[in-house]
């Protein structure tokens, strides 16, 4: 019999998708292990609102440029070059890279100079030495945008001929370099050493990513190789992916704006609640996406549309089979999960309390954070950039209106009530286009396997929910140890009701587990 190239193209991207997030779970922790070592050391005050938003106009340059074009024109136009001439493609990524290096560049030495403006703009509530500690970080931190586009130029090679390996350890090196460089610079220089650390953070994401590149073929020459025909077909696609991403970061950088004129150390909050919840959507939501978007496109360009809508539903139920019930456990452990991580130094109870309740409004938005990257990637390999940024624009309205009402009473609660209805929306509107634009999923199989994950994660959570009751009343939560055996066995009790679940009520995504299971249990044989 004739192998099923459908299914065995799903196998790969699950495969894939699996390395990417194995890679994500340890960029994750080393991410938290960071965010700890920060908490404890400075706690949620004005050192750290200094330091987040200094990350605000580098972010801005590299968000726009390379996450813009990188994934938007390089990935398609160079894969579907490679498929034919694999000189040109090269000639093509040369000619990309020092584009993208001279637009940079300039953008950069403009930022460095106009910094002191621009921050009176993103950062209206900081006065004195708090906003000139800020424009010093931030003229710091513009080396590392620099550094990340010749680092996202390899990344996209990498992805092309599917090196997840190397690619997906260069942020697990950022992490590994804003750790050291903490220990290393703060000591000595302070908060200017925080900016230092993220430099040695990016140039480690880059040399990792640098000799897979150069053994893929790629050699960067003094070249401007590109026909008036391929300069308009990535300028078709550049343009509207960056406006979308301009969108994106005007959401954050919305945040920013409002979390400035709010009480000291909303900023750190925001950020550290954030950085909490969006750990699922790093290891499940983007890789998935980062995955299937070659395949998407691939199956796109030779017009494959049946192959490209499997892809699609089964990526998409492939994602809320764990990060739906990993968004319930962070509901229901929000407070345990704050202690955990950032509960030591000088990070104080009302600390902790702001956090643990930003947090819970940003789980509910977690479902639909996660699956935007694969909804996105899904128009790019369409050649179509336009529907996100329309989303993205409906996004930032409604985060605008909602996070200035909201806020007035709930303080940071409430940019983090407004932030996560305008994700919801901004998913809602795309996924609602795209079922139009490629003739609908498999919606029934889709809202079969939605239906329930939902059920088997809410009964896991309220196993989860009395455990912990029990175990806090008997254990106490007076040490470490104590709260994470009140999390950490009621999460896994509750895990293991999910799974039972899943396996009875024949939710096909547990396939995926009993595989790894499997696989595992052979490797250690």
């Amino acid at each position: 019999m004739k192998e099923n190239p459908i299914k065995n193209l799903s196998s790969q991207v699950q495969k894939n998708a699996f390395l990417i997030a194995g890679f994500s779970i340890l960029s994750s922790f080393l991410g938290m292990l960071r965010d700890r070592i920060l908490a404890s050391k400075f706690g949620a005050g004005d050192t750290l609102d200094v330091y987040n938003a200094a990350f605000n106009l580098p972010d801005f340059i590299y968000q726009i440029l390379i996450i813009g074009g990188v994934s938007s024109a390089f990935v398609p136009i160079f894969s579907s070059y490679l498929t034919k001439n694999k000189k040109k493609a090269f000639q093509i990524a040369s000619s990309f890279f020092n584009l993208i290096i001279i637009t940079i560049l300039i953008l950069s030495i403009i930022s460095y100079f106009s910094a002191p403006y621009i921050l009176k703009l993103l950062v209206p509530g900081f006065e004195g030495a708090k906003f000139q500690n800020t424009v010093t970080l931030t003229r710091i931190m513009l080396l590392s945008p620099i550094i990340m586009s010749i680092s996202g130029i390899f990344a996209g090679i990498l992805t092309t001929f599917k090196k997840f390996i190397t690619y997906s350890m260069a942020p697990v090196m950022y992490n590994v370099g804003i750790i050291t460089g903490i220990y290393l610079f703060s000591e000595k220089w302070g908060l200017l050493g925080l900016g230092f650390a993220v430099v040695l953070g990016a140039l480690l994401h880059m040399l990792i990513q640098l000799p897979s590149a150069f053994l893929s073929g790629f050699r960067p020459t003094i070249s401007f190789k590109l026909d008036r025909k391929l300069y308009l077909k990535i300028r078709s696609f550049i343009v509207p992916r960056s406006i979308n991403m301009l969108v994106n970061q005007l959401n954050l950088i919305f945040i920013t704006i409002i979390s400035s004129t709010l009480a000291s150390g909303s900023l750190s909050v925001f950020k550290f609640a954030n950085n909490l919840a969006t750990i699922p959507l790093t290891i499940f939501g983007a890789p998935f996406a980062i995955a299937a978007f070659a395949d998407l496109s691939f199956a796109y360009n030779k017009q494959k549309m049946k192959k490209f809508n499997k892809i699609f539903s089964s990526t998409f139920t492939q994602i809320a089979f764990f990060v739906i019930p990993a968004a319930i456990m962070i509901l229901i452990f929000r407070a345990q999960l704050v202690r955990l991580f950032f509960g030591v130094g000088k990070f104080d109870w009302e600390d902790t309390t702001l956090t643990l309740n930003v947090l819970g409004f940003l789980s509910v938005s977690l479902f639909f954070q996660s699956v935007i990257p694969l909804v996105s990637r899904a128009f790019f390999a369409i050649h179509n950039a336009l529907i996100p940024f329309l989303s993205g624009v409906i996004a930032l309205c409604v985060n605008v209106v909602l996070s200035l009402y909201f806020s007035k009473n709930l303080g940071i609660e409430g940019v983090a009530l407004g932030f996560s209805i305008s994700q919801i929306a901004n998913l809602t509107f795309m996924l609602t286009i795209l079922y139009i634009k490629i003739g609908g999923f498999k919606d029934h199989e889709i809202a079969s396997s939605i239906v329930k994950i939902c059920f088997s994660a809410l009964l896991g959570g309220i196993l989860a929910y009395f455990l912990k009751h029990y175990l806090g009343d008997r254990l106490g939560t007076d040490t470490f140890l104590k709260i994470f055996l009140q999390t950490a066995i009621p999460v896994g009790l509750g895990g293991v009701l999910y799974l039972f679940l899943s396996w009875y009520l024949g939710i096909r995504e547990i396939d995926l587990v009993k595989n790894k299971l499997k696989k595992i249990k052979e490797k250690i044989k």
